[in-house]
Formats: structure tokens, sequence, C-alpha cells
């Protein structure tokens, strides 16, 4: 199953915001590329969200303030990425994206699930917390 997805990396429940701005989800949302995204969604992690998006994208604009929200909020063990399909094309032919947003779930090295448009943050969360008590 492919899965499209933000990936945010949820690594340091305990760090607090910077009085310049929202840092900490910043921290935990991992940008990926074709270099580093095999590594990334290999690491110490039970499911990865990864987010594909265009900055030109007004829905995926409406989707950015939901995947920074989940940063903060989501436990340890979720990777929170994001991946600019205007930057890296090759990761977008590879999980053949074709409409934006779309929020791909990887768990256990493949797609879990594929979520296309924006969506709320509860709406996310329910998907996480279903995927994490699968075995």
């Amino acid at each position: 199953m492919l899965i499209t997805a933000h990936i945010a990396c949820v690594k340091n429940p305990a760090v607090a915001d910077g009085p310049g701005g929202d840092t900490l989800s910043e921290e935990r949302i991992l940008t990926l590329s074709a270099a580093n995204f095999d590594s990334a969604i290999a690491g110490d992690y039970r499911l990865a969200m990864i987010d594909f998006f265009s900055p030109t994208c007004h829905s995926c604009m409406a989707l950015a303030p939901v995947v920074d929200s989940l940063a903060r909020t989501l436990p340890a063990g979720v990777l929170i990425g994001k991946v600019d399909i205007t930057v890296d094309t090759a990761l977008s032919n590879t999980y053949k994206i074709q409409l934006l947003p779309t929020v791909i779930f990887i768990r256990g090295g493949a797609e879990a699930l594929r979520v296309i448009g924006a969506r709320t943050v509860e709406y996310f969360t329910g998907i996480v917390d279903s995927l994490l008590q699968l075995p």
C-alpha cells in the first residue's frame, strides 16, 4: 500500500518553544529528500507520517498548521516529515504523488495509508492512534 504524508520527527516532548516563535514544531518536523529519506524512515520510529507538498499549493498551506500541531502533540516514536515536491521530484515520482497535499503513513518500511487533501488534527491523530495499535 502506498502512503503519502507529512513527516514530523517527534523526538523530545520536553523541549519547549523558544521566545522567538514555535521552534518546537520546527525541530520535530524533518525535511526529507531522496538523500535522507530511506535512513530517516529506517530509524527507531514505529510510524512515519510524511507530508508531500508544494509551497504554492493553497491546500498544502492549509495543512501546514495541522502538521505543526501534530509535531507538538504526537508521541515519541512517530516520525513527522515533509517533502517539497518542487525540490525533490525523485521522491514524488517514487511515491506516485499526483494530488496535493498527500500524506503517507509508513509502518515497518511499507506504506500503510495514504491521505489526499487537508484534514484536521483530530483526523490525523485518530489515524496515528489506530496505526500504533496494530501488532
